[in-house]
């Protein structure tokens, strides 16, 4: 396999990284040539209030705030690194990812891939869009308002570099408000020693 991404294979193994609302059970399905897996995770919920702190994650090239801590993963989408940190408080789901590109892309071919990447996880998850909108934080980028029976989510993609960054808010219908969002969404910024 050449170094090419590949949006379907890819864009499929992102989707399986859906969040959910607090107290919802999370079914996982993820589709590779090399495997099929299933899983259902029950998140649990969490009473505190979030106390938001700045987390540096070097190795995944950026920096991002979270109510509480985050579970990390590391994984590969074909010969991608791909890092996942993800918390889910009471007030809701909070994921960040970034996958390390073979190289940088220009604005044409970073919007194609962004456009497949979320066509994909919107479809796979039988999501609804209810706004979407350019988001620009680096190459390309685009920002959706998605939602699904009682949960809204906020989702932001974009390229910066030769890294892919994914920003998921999920929270209880009407519940993600400009707060939350400036805490999470605003505290991102690239890793100084990254790549």
């Amino acid at each position: 396999m050449s170094n090419r991404l590949r949006p379907a294979v890819f864009c499929l193994a992102v989707a399986s990284l859906l969040l959910a609302a607090p107290q919802t059970d999370v079914h996982c399905q993820t589709t590779d040539s090399a495997a099929t897996s299933s899983d259902s995770v029950k998140i649990a919920p969490f009473d505190a209030p979030p106390v938001w702190k700045r987390y540096d994650y070097r190795q995944a090239n950026m920096i991002v705030s979270f109510p509480i801590t985050p579970a990390e993963t590391k994984d590969k989408i074909g010969k991608f690194d791909r890092y996942t940190y993800k918390a889910s408080h009471s007030i809701g789901t909070f994921q960040a990812t970034s996958i390390a590109l073979p190289t940088s892309y220009n604005k044409d071919q970073s919007n194609q891939i962004i456009a497949q990447m979320a066509r994909d996880f919107i479809r796979a998850n039988g999501l609804t869009i209810k706004e979407k909108q350019d988001y620009s934080n680096g190459t390309a980028g685009r920002e959706y308002t998605l939602e699904k029976a009682l949960v809204d989510m906020r989702y932001r993609i974009f390229i910066r570099g030769s890294w892919l960054y994914q920003l998921v808010i999920s929270a209880r219908t009407d519940k993600i408000d400009y707060e939350m969002e400036q805490e999470f969404f605003g505290s991102f910024d690239v890793s100084r020693t990254g790549r």
